[in-house]
């Protein structure tokens, strides 16, 4: 997505939520060290939107995408969806991987299931 587009994007859902400039442009300070909009990158507003989308949903975007990833990942190694979550209430303590908060802890369940997966092809 460009530039121009994040922008719009951004400034809709801190209309629509009420979120006001002076606390994006703290977002902003905070990702970027840069005060201004103009400024920023296009990169650097995807930051204050995906901290936008925690704020209003309660999760980073990239859990959504991350936990279908994983969900078919495990089916191409021959693992059950029951079993991606009894692994993720297993190791995490969640209920399923789109509760997942920190992109280390699904990395670690990309790696739990890709060694369940290594060792099951050796039996």
């Amino acid at each position: 997505m460009d530039r121009i587009k994040r922008l719009r994007k951004m400034w809709y859902l801190a209309r629509t939520f009420g979120i006001d400039e002076d606390m994006l442009h703290d977002i902003l300070y905070i990702y970027t060290g840069k005060d201004s909009f103009k400024q920023a990158t296009a990169e650097e507003i995807g930051f204050v939107l995906d901290h936008l989308h925690w704020m209003i949903y309660g999760r980073p975007k990239w859990t959504d995408k991350m936990s279908r990833a994983l969900f078919k990942f495990a089916e191409k190694h021959g693992i059950s969806a029951d079993r991606v979550f009894a692994i993720c209430r297993e190791v995490l303590g969640i209920e399923n991987p789109e509760q997942v908060k920190d992109i280390k802890d699904m990395r670690r369940l990309f790696g739990i299931i890709r060694k369940i997966a290594r060792q099951e092809s050796k039996v």
